[in-house]
């Protein structure tokens, strides 16, 4: 059955992230596709129209007063290649506002140029627009031959892929100029002819940055550009080399690469590395390494091109972040915690080693929000994420289960010291006073309680991540309905485990005290 959407056409702004997962594997996957701008269209635009249940999708470039259509799918692929005037059409009202538009219906919405819909099953459809290199220069399209089919949600995840694209784009863009660039160079170095001078003046004032490279890794010339990019002089940089710049997680990744060169098995190679900042931040950058060989063939040195892609790195881990972590008090999301425990109960199983779970529930809190608001709720989980964190090793995972629900995973722990782990946390809960708020001018802060179920998997009771959660869940139970504000650990959690009592001792020790 169709999606219903009520309203007339309307300009819109991007909505919530509902589907950013899925947009972050686009991300991933157009990051990893050739620099060919027709093939990263006809991959967006495929996956617009999977994301949105669309009957089609194409993207239009704008050329002077027209569109050209560059990519199309589905329904839209006799679209292709078309050349579509941009006067009294949507997408030359997306265009000229820089707004997404929704048309519920063509036939009753549409006051002009309505019949160039005629002969196509095309009833709802969205207009997206997106810039390249600043400007307002195509349209992503997504079509329904029924009325009312996109709303809210198909917005937002389209502004998300629309930016993927334009950024995309603008990277083919950039990275053809500086090809273009580098090959004119080389060539000019090689002939060593009249061109030096050319050479000098792009090399100086390139904005990206670049240097002139021995093969042992020496910095032998540097451009404004790559200074800036680093945060040292010219004079600075040219007194280090390529590693001394370089994170030292990420020094050993070039050798391989270097190696090929170096043997004639490759003219050049681009990855994503870690540079380190004069000032010790970390700064990631696209190298392109390209070799300037002699008529014989041999390495005179190389040609190094360094774009800071540092914003976009940022971006991918905040939406990698947004698909696992929870968004109101910043620990694991229930999907990643099943994985986390999935992932932990493979390693005790693999090498023999004991696995806890303690479901944690706040006493009481239908009561917080009655009395005092849900954001005054939002706050103390808040809180109580943090306390719980804290009580906790570097190494066990804290999620939230749902609600006002934690749970927490405690590798290499038998059930004795998981009780021991949350009862810390029902002490440190119980002895707090969780700020919610002001009233005239005097912060108002109240008690809580937690009650928590344990359950632990070891040789001698091994269990699947099921019966663990419904452990946990039934000891937590018994907890909340024997007075609240304690800790209760499964019968099977107590259990004398098979490892020696000195590997217990050892593993107990490495709980925070």
């Amino acid at each position: 059955m169709a999606k219903r959407h009520q309203g007339p056409i309307r300009a819109t702004t991007a909505g919530s992230g509902a589907q950013l997962k899925a947009a972050l594997a686009l991300l991933e996957e157009v990051s990893a596709s050739p620099p060919d701008a027709p093939a990263i269209m006809t991959v967006l635009a495929a996956r617009a129209r999977e994301l949105t249940n669309a009957s089609g999708a194409m993207i239009g470039m704008r050329e002077q007063g027209d569109m050209i259509i560059r990519a199309a799918v589905g329904s839209e692929t006799p679209f292709l290649d078309q050349r579509i005037a941009l006067e009294q059409s949507l997408s030359g009202l997306a265009l000229t506002t820089g707004q997404t538009l929704i048309c519920r219906d063509t036939r009753s919405e549409l006051r002009v140029n309505r019949s160039r819909y005629d002969g196509y099953d095309m009833r709802s459809l969205v207009v997206v627009p997106f810039q390249e290199r600043g400007a307002n220069m195509g349209v992503l399209i997504v079509t329904s031959p029924e009325t009312n089919f996109f709303g809210g949600e198909d917005e937002a995840v389209l502004s998300v892929l629309t930016r993927v694209l334009a950024r995309r784009l603008d990277q083919v863009e950039e990275l053809r100029g500086y090809q273009l660039l580098i090959s004119e160079n080389e060539i000019a170095l090689a002939t060593l002819r009249e061109s030096e001078n050319r050479f000098r003046t792009a090399f100086d004032h390139s904005g990206i940055g670049l240097a002139l490279m021995a093969i042992d890794g020496r910095w032998l010339k540097v451009n404004p550009a790559l200074c800036r990019t680093l945060g040292y002089s010219r004079r600075e940089l040219l007194s280090l080399d390529h590693d001394a710049t370089t994170h030292p997680d990420d020094r050993a990744l070039e050798a391989p690469f270097l190696r090929q060169i170096l043997a004639g098995g490759l003219a050049h190679y681009e990855l994503e590395k870690r540079y380190i900042h004069k000032d010790g931040s970390t700064i990631w950058g696209l190298l392109t390494i390209s070799a300037v060989t002699n008529a014989e063939g041999q390495v005179l040195y190389l040609i190094a091109q360094i774009q800071d892609i540092t914003a976009r790195k940022t971006t991918e881990q905040t939406l990698r972040d947004l698909a696992v972590r929870d968004d109101l008090t910043g620990v694991w999301n229930r999907r990643e915690m099943f994985r986390l425990l999935n992932e932990e109960t493979l390693r005790a199983e693999r090498h023999g080693r004991a696995l806890s779970l303690i479901m944690l529930d706040v006493d009481a809190f239908k009561a917080v929000n009655d009395t005092y608001g849900h954001q005054a709720g939002d706050l103390s989980l808040k809180q109580i994420a943090r306390i719980i964190e804290e009580c906790v090793r570097t190494f066990d995972r804290v999620a939230r289960y749902g609600g006002e629900e934690f749970a927490v995973i405690l590798p290499e722990t038998v059930g004795a010291d998981a009780l021991v782990v949350a009862e810390r946390i029902r002490v440190r809960v119980a002895a707090a006073e969780f700020a919610i708020g002001q009233k005239d001018g005097v912060d108002v802060r109240i008690p809580l309680t937690v009650s928590s179920g344990v359950a632990t998997m070891n040789v001698a009771h091994d269990m699947s991540v099921e019966d663990m959660i419904r452990e946990a869940d039934a000891s937590l139970y018994v907890a909340k309905h024997g007075g609240r504000n304690q800790c209760v650990a499964a019968p099977s959690a107590l259990r004398e485990p098979s490892c020696p009592r000195e590997e217990r001792a050892e593993q107990s020790d490495t709980l925070p005290v």
